[in-house]
Formats: C-alpha cells, structure tokens, sequence
C-alpha cells in the first residue's frame, strides 16, 4: 500500500511538473509571440516617425525657399523703389529748372512784349498772353503729372512699409 501511494505521489508530481512544464512553454510561446508583435509595432512607429521626419525637413526646406524668394522680392521691390525715388527727384529739379527758365523768358519776354505792344497794336498782346497761359497751363499740368507720381511712391512706400510690418 505505500507503495502504491508512493507511485501515486510520484505520477501526481510528475502529472504536475508536466503541466508546469507545459505552462511554462506556452509561457514562453506567449512571451515570444508578444516580442514579435512588439518589435513590429516598434519597425511600425519608427517608419512613421521617419517618414514624419521627412516630411516636416520638406516643409522646412520649402519656407526657407520663401523665406529667400520673399528677400529678393523685397531687394528688388527697395531697389526699385529708390529708382522711382531718384527718378522723381531729378525730374523735379528738371521741372525747378525749367520753370526757372521759362520765369526768366517771361519776364524778359514781358518786357518785349511790352514795348512791342506800344509800337504795334494790341492784338499781339492778347496772342502773347493766350500763349503764355497755354505754356503756363502745360507747365501746371506737368507739375501736377509729377505731384501725382510722387504721390503715388508715397503710397507705394507706405504700402511697402505696412507689408514689412
């Protein structure tokens, strides 16, 4: 009989161990398993962390391309701008010296009229004065044309300047 309960106690442990043993492998098999699936789903992330690497080292590459077509626009527009500005300058001073000009021929064609007028008859007079008031007229009107522009660049400037802000 204690043999028998031996043997019975030897089988019931060895039943046990077979069932740890069997535990243990599966265990494992889950451990494995779940490894797999971890270092797949690891690749995973990582290709996409990569591929969103990638993708924000393009946007950065693409508004730094702006950035810089942005700088040459603004050179060339501040370029441009000083051209305009210089333009106008010399064209006023054109216009200050030409309006000087045409005060000095006035008045000394004044005083030929004048004494033209005394001799012949008066008639002439009123030829000179309506040619006066038409070369007066175009010099006001080239005036005001050049006004225009420079009012225009200052717009131009302050639009310029909103933009930088």
């Amino acid at each position: 009989r204690l043999l028998r309960l031996e043997r019975e106690e030897r089988e019931r442990e060895e039943r046990e161990e077979r069932l740890r043993d069997i535990e243990e492998k599966q265990q494992r098999d889950k451990d494995r398993e779940l490894n797999v699936l971890a270092v797949e789903a690891t690749r995973k992330l990582w290709s996409a962390w990569e591929e969103e690497e990638k993708e924000v080292q393009e946007e950065i590459e693409m508004l730094e391309r702006a950035e810089e077509a942005e700088k040459r626009r603004r050179a060339a527009w501040e370029e441009e701008e000083r051209e305009v500005a210089l333009e106008l300058s010399q064209r006023q001073q054109q216009l200050d010296r030409e309006r000087k000009r045409q005060e000095e021929w006035l008045a000394s064609q004044s005083d030929k009229a004048l004494a033209f007028a005394l001799e012949e008859d008066e008639s002439f007079l009123a030829r000179a004065a309506e040619a006066e008031l038409k070369r007066r007229q175009a010099w006001e009107e080239e005036e005001k044309e050049v006004a225009d522009e420079m009012e225009a660049h200052r717009a131009a400037s302050q639009a310029t300047d909103k933009l930088r802000a």
